[in-house]
């Protein structure tokens, strides 16, 4: 199992730095700003983080989880663990994770078709009797919750369910995606829903379960151009959807359904090829922030209509980032997952550390 994980390692690192030329649209170079992280949250994770969120009303609290079955609440101040949860002697990993507006309890979802909310004062679990009533053998890929409750969840089989908390079997289930899906979230109205997979963009109607639309066909470029990275951020103010691929940043309105603004380019920072990698959105100030390549970060104003500017952590080593998120309260703080690849020169061996970079833009 190790050697697959730093295989699997291996591979992404790949996938960031050897992207052929000609698979992007228009390269557009961007100076870069040297950027450096602040804290470094260490030593709590042994394996690839597969995602974090902050905490909506606590500060300096945030909570991270990996493909090894751990779940870390961080005092980000103290660079201190609060709490831990290790479910790695069960064979589960953790791929999905959200938590309640009011910021009482945490759903995560995982392989072996796991899924359970857990009490964010302690870690201690509330609920894991969810059952879809499929074979455990498929993986939640994402858990998103309802502004009044419910709960969503995507499977790697495809499969879209709808939850009320306090029942163990999903009140509406359908196989919608081909493919594993990777991202789902709701709209801050909590009207609509949106699943996304490589190929397709689904908005759905909450109250009926009907699939409204599927955006990538009212805009085709979200899903051509080779890879697609899948990641998606929400404005908390308006009702806005923010997509990324390598083909540029597009915003999608969820009350007109329609494509409202496309910021097109591939970037370059630093004379390298800055892929994206994951998206977050600044409600405070509109703009979007994007992780891309191994250590480089590009904010997005979508109002001009461009990329604002470029930054570099140059203290970083060899690795890739997983996923990135502003806090929410705050201006311009924002956290970076990233796993660093040491290569020993007399054993041959790849090491690894996975740590969270806290950073904070300039205001």
């Amino acid at each position: 199992m190790m050697v697959l994980r730093k295989l699997l390692c291996v591979i992404l690192l790949g996938l960031i730095y050897l992207h052929p030329q000609g698979i992007y649209g228009e390269e557009i170079e961007l100076p870069a700003t040297a950027l450096f992280s602040e804290t470094v949250l260490r030593d709590g994770h042994s394996d690839i983080i597969t995602g974090f969120i902050w905490d909506p009303v606590v500060e300096n609290r945030l909570y991270s989880i990996d493909i090894g079955g751990s779940m870390i609440a961080w005092n980000t101040r103290d660079k201190r663990i609060v709490w831990k949860v290790d479910l790695s002697d069960r064979g589960i990993g953790l791929f999905a994770i959200d938590i309640a507006d009011d910021g009482c309890c945490l759903v995560v979802g995982g392989s072996q078709s796991y899924l359970a909310t857990y009490n964010t004062l302690d870690g201690e679990v509330i609920s894991e009797g969810y059952q879809s009533g499929r074979p455990f053998d498929s993986i939640y890929r994402t858990v998103s919750l309802h502004p009044e409750g419910g709960l969503m969840t995507g499977e790697s089989n495809g499969y879209i369910d709808f939850w009320q908390l306090e029942l163990s079997t999903p009140v509406y289930s359908t196989r919608a995606h081909d493919w594993p899906i990777k991202k789902g979230f709701f709209s801050k109205s909590g009207r609509f829903a949106v699943t996304i997979d490589p190929t397709k963009v689904l908005l759905w109607d909450v109250l009926s379960g009907d699939l409204v639309s599927d955006i990538s066909e009212i805009s085709p470029e979200l899903t051509e151009g080779g890879f697609w990275f899948g990641a998606t951020g929400l404005s908390e103010e308006e009702d806005y959807l923010a997509v990324i691929n390598n083909e540029g940043v597009y915003l999608y309105d969820f009350v007109s359904d329609t494509l409202v603004a496309k910021i097109p380019g591939a970037y370059r920072l630093e004379d390298e090829e800055s892929p994206p990698v994951a998206i977050t959105l600044d409600s405070r100030s509109g703009t979007a922030l994007v992780a891309a390549g191994s250590a480089g970060f590009l904010t997005f104003d979508f109002d001009a209509g461009t990329a604002v500017s470029g930054f570099v952590d140059y203290r970083l080593q060899l690795g890739f980032m997983s996923s990135v998120a502003y806090d929410p309260k705050t201006d311009g703080k924002f956290a970076a997952a990233r796993a660093n690849l040491k290569i020993n020169i007399f054993t041959g061996e790849i090491e690894m550390n996975h740590v969270i970079n806290l950073y904070q833009l300039p205001l």
